[in-house]
């Protein structure tokens, strides 16, 4: 009884399963292909997120405009909030990628980058070199929305103070959620409990 008793509950309950889950995300109903916000080395866009959930950050994906010659590359880097200042980026970022090409991108951490439920980070975009160019940018969502960011560069960072109009970005993570038993699993589990029952009533 005892044995396809343990037998019945561990195969109806649940297992852990990786999921992906979408931690922050204004970039589905798309972005705007005319209008952006400006990226340079002293003046980078930074766009802050709240963990929903804990997670290893899977990916960040942005649209950043490029020109005729494809030659537009840029630096994208995620920091968690200052902790004495929650509305700017602080410390060294907890990851980065460079030669990140102009159109709608996509980076993928190199190793684990684990983000905690509740905590604020920011994705900032950053270009390779001092050029004033305009046309390099980080293209707005589709629907108008101002609210708080930062800009600057490490060390200087600044909020914007509900002035910006949000850019674009989606940030999705994994983690490990119950997964409901199939229902073969469920039938197996009631066929070992009948068992046991029948059993239990012949002793």
């Amino acid at each position: 009884m005892r044995n396809a008793a343990i037998l019945a509950l561990a195969a109806i309950a649940p297992a852990a399963s990786a999921g992906t889950v979408v931690l922050f995300d204004n970039l589905t109903p798309g972005y705007t292909q005319n209008n952006w916000v400006a990226v340079e080395r002293f003046a980078q866009p930074a766009l802050p997120f709240v963990a929903s959930v804990d997670a290893d950050l899977a990916s960040i994906e942005l649209p950043l405009t490029q020109n005729q010659q494809g030659t537009f590359s840029y630096i994208v880097r995620l920091y968690a909030a200052d902790p004495g200042d929650p509305g700017i980026p602080g410390g060294d970022p907890l990851a980065e990628w460079h030669g990140v090409p102009g159109g709608l991108a996509t980076v993928v951490p190199s190793a684990t980058v684990a983000l905690a439920a509740g905590a604020r980070y920011f994705v900032a975009v950053d270009v390779p070199d001092t050029r004033t160019n305009y046309d390099r940018g980080w293209r707005l969502q589709l629907e108008e929305y101002r609210g708080p960011m930062a800009v600057g560069y490490p060390g200087n960072w600044t909020r914007t103070e509900g002035q910006t109009w949000w850019p674009a970005m989606r940030v999705l993570g994994e983690t490990s959620v119950p997964a409901a038993p199939e229902p073969a699993t469920l039938a197996l589990g009631a066929l070992a409990l009948a068992s046991a029952a029948a059993r239990r009533r012949r002793r």
